[in-house]
């Protein structure tokens, strides 16, 4: 039997599995890294006294404002490196 066909630990062959939980559980490795730094970001933000809130929506605010950065042709990162 190889390992394509052997049953996985939930009981369900990797291809039996609905989509969404196949995409969770290949996330798992990923998700494991992030962890360090959520405790480092959470130990700082209750240094500084920021609420529940504010944490989520700083780092909401952050990455989404990165993307409009880079599309930008005539924008601070462009002025910066070319």
């Amino acid at each position: 039997m190889s390992s394509v066909d052997s049953p996985s630990p939930a009981g369900l062959a990797p291809s039996a599995r609905p989509p969404a939980l196949r995409g969770l559980l290949d996330a798992v490795p990923i998700m494991l890294g992030f962890v360090p730094f959520a405790l480092v970001l959470g130990a700082q933000a209750a240094q500084k006294g920021m609420s529940v809130v504010e944490v989520p929506l700083m780092t909401g605010l952050n990455f989404g404002a990165a993307p409009s950065l880079r599309r930008s042709r005539s924008g601070p990162l462009r002025r910066i490196f070319c």
